[in-house]
């Protein structure tokens, strides 16, 4: 069911020659992106939030990931794994491994966004301390 301010209206774009062409439809309120090689990975950041891998070169995409809460932040590691944060006030650092499991590395993260992996294989990750819980 898609999140109720998102309805399945995000998309996935790509910018050539100042012209938009629409690669990937229906996402819940996309937000974190990451490429590696022929594929892109999108998280949706909704409370059932799906991780989406979309292959550039034939033009399809599946779902990795089901039931994430609110997984924001993306990135690749040399393995192929992912690491993904998931924006919520205890957010956590998860790995997705190849095989689809999952496994919580980090928890009690204050609204984690984004993160990013540097070419010696260091994370970072960027916090949002001061953001209130409204609820969400």
């Amino acid at each position: 069911m898609p999140h109720l301010r998102s309805k399945g209206r995000g998309e996935l774009i790509r910018i050539s020659h100042g012209k938009r062409e629409k690669l990937l439809g229906g996402l819940n309120r996309p937000d974190g992106l990451a490429g590696k090689g022929r594929y892109l990975y999108v998280t949706e950041e909704v409370k059932s939030g799906r991780i989406i891998r979309y292959d550039i070169q034939e033009n399809t995409s599946i779902v990795l990931a089901t039931n994430m809460r609110k997984p924001e932040g993306i990135d690749v590691l040399r393995s192929g794994d992912l690491l993904i944060t998931e924006d919520k006030r205890k957010g956590r650092l998860l790995l997705l491994d190849k095989k689809g499991s999952i496994t919580v590395l980090l928890e009690d993260l204050p609204h984690p966004e984004g993160l990013c992996i540097n070419e010696s294989g260091k994370v970072f990750i960027a916090l949002d301390k001061k953001r209130r819980n409204y609820g969400i």
